[in-house]
Formats: structure tokens, C-alpha cells, sequence
């Protein structure tokens, strides 16, 4: 069992760091400056530069990801730039509710579905059976709906159908 469980570990590390490297790659890859959109747009070049240094952004890539693993493994998970507050503070203030929240879900998955699904069980080939498989079908299919199509739906709901009225749209003329 100890053979098992420290192949389990090791895995979780390489896929943890694997996800780590992505990410880090995929934020390095994008286009703009970091510095400039922290400074703002009225920076000067010397204030987005002074910020460059500082954040560590004019080291290479590699260097950057090396310090930013270390940072991670010790709990540094940085400052946020919308609330100048630790990271790892906004996270552990958002925590209990997210706690809360998937608590409430699983009880809620476990009164409903559970009980379906023993009953569908029991009364196989039944109306009861085909109407808990029919909802199962539908619930599976919600949440293997295309995120594209959900986001575009949506976008199309906050903007408004005829064009306007949604939050952040413009005042109908």
C-alpha cells in the first residue's frame, strides 16, 4: 500500500508541476507588457521600465519560472493587483464560502440523487426508471454543454435581445 500511495504522490507533484509550467507559459506568451498595464497608460517609459526590474520581468523565462516555483512551494503566492492584499489572503477569505457552497452541493446531489437513483434501481424497466433516466440524460447533458454555446448565450442575455438594455450597453437612443 506505501509503494502505491508514494507513486500516487509523486504523480500529483509531476502533474502539479506540469500544470504550473502551462500556465506560466501560456501567461508568458501572451501579448503586452505586464509592467505597462500595471503602471497604466499615462506611465512614462522610464516608471514602466523602473516596474520591469522590480517585478522581475526583464530576467528570462526560465529565471522568472524558477523564482516564481520557489515562491509557490513556500506559500508566497504574490500580491493581487485589483486588491493590493496578499494572494494567499484573498484566498483564504474567499475559501469558506466556496467550502459552503460545494457542502450544499453535495448534500443537495446526495438527498436527490441517491434516493433516484435506489428507487430506479429497485423498479427497473418502470415509468419511474425511464423518467430518473431521462433526467439523468438531461443533467448529464447540461453539464457537458458546449461552454461556447453557454457563453455566447450568455452574452446575448446581459446584452439584451433587441440590441441594448443589458449592464454596460449603450443608453437606447
Amino acid at each position: 500500500m506505501l509503494p502505491y500511495l508514494v507513486r500516487r504522490v509523486a504523480a500529483l507533484g509531476l502533474v502539479l508541476l506540469a500544470v504550473s509550467l502551462v500556465v506560466f507559459a501560456m501567461l508568458w506568451l501572451i501579448p503586452g507588457d505586464p509592467a505597462g498595464l500595471i503602471a497604466g497608460v499615462d506611465a512614462r517609459p522610464e516608471e514602466v521600465e523602473r516596474l520591469r526590474v522590480a517585478l522581475g520581468l526583464d530576467q528570462p523565462a526560465y529565471v522568472q519560472y524558477g523564482r516564481y516555483l520557489g515562491r509557490v512551494v513556500t506559500g508566497d503566492l504574490g500580491r493581487s493587483l485589483r486588491s493590493q492584499q496578499p494572494v494567499a489572503d484573498d484566498l483564504a477569505t474567499r475559501f469558506a464560502a466556496s467550502l459552503l457552497l460545494a457542502s450544499v452541493s453535495l448534500a443537495v446531489a446526495l438527498v436527490v440523487g441517491l434516493p433516484a437513483g435506489v428507487t430506479a434501481a429497485v423498479w427497473r424497466g418502470t415509468a419511474w426508471d425511464t423518467v430518473m433516466t431521462a433526467r439523468r440524460l438531461d443533467a448529464d447533458l447540461l453539464v457537458r454543454a458546449d461552454p461556447h454555446r453557454l457563453l455566447l448565450t450568455s452574452a446575448a442575455r446581459e446584452i439584451g435581445a433587441g440590441g441594448g438594455g443589458g449592464r454596460g450597453s449603450a443608453p437606447a437612443e
